[in-house]
């Protein structure tokens, strides 16, 4: 069997899906330290305790990569604008202010579409908000559930 490492992974995703990485160099913006991926992105760096748990777990390299890359070629690559607003359940949208995945404004017109949402931006937060701000993002996660449970 064959070791799985982000270069063969890369190999076997479809012609112009990229994974990227976090690298070395920071930039503070508004008292936030922030990493430059791969691609020049800004992003907050991953917490030592994500880091721990991610290496406890294999990391991430080690999920199944057949279905997961179909999933994430879909997710980058379908149009569901035409979708979103006939959701017809609460829904939450969650953003970290710094996300190189999902600017801003792209999370502020998903949660506008979405007929019953609410939006939570967590400040210091990029791409994944729940690893850089747990303690807001559960909080803003109960807020949201305690409301549509009703």
């Amino acid at each position: 069997m064959t070791a799985r490492t982000a270069k063969n992974v890369q190999a076997s995703l479809p012609k112009g899906v990229q994974l990227t990485g976090h690298g070395k160099s920071f930039r503070t913006i508004d008292g936030v330290r922030l990493v430059y991926d791969d691609h020049g992105s800004l992003e907050p760096p991953m917490p030592p305790h994500v880091g721990q748990l991610l290496t406890e777990l294999g990391g991430l390299v080690d999920f199944p990569e057949g279905a997961l890359l179909q999933l994430i070629v879909d997710h980058f690559t379908a149009d569901w604008r035409d979708v979103v607003p006939t959701v017809n359940v609460p829904s939450w949208v969650a953003t970290g202010r710094y996300s190189p995945s999902f600017p801003l404004a792209g999370m502020q017109w998903f949660a506008q579409s979405l007929p019953d949402s609410s939006l939570s931006v967590c400040e210091k937060g990029g791409h994944r908000p729940q690893w850089n701000e747990p303690e807001d993002f559960n909080r803003e996660l109960l807020a949201f559930l305690r409301r549509s449970l009703r």
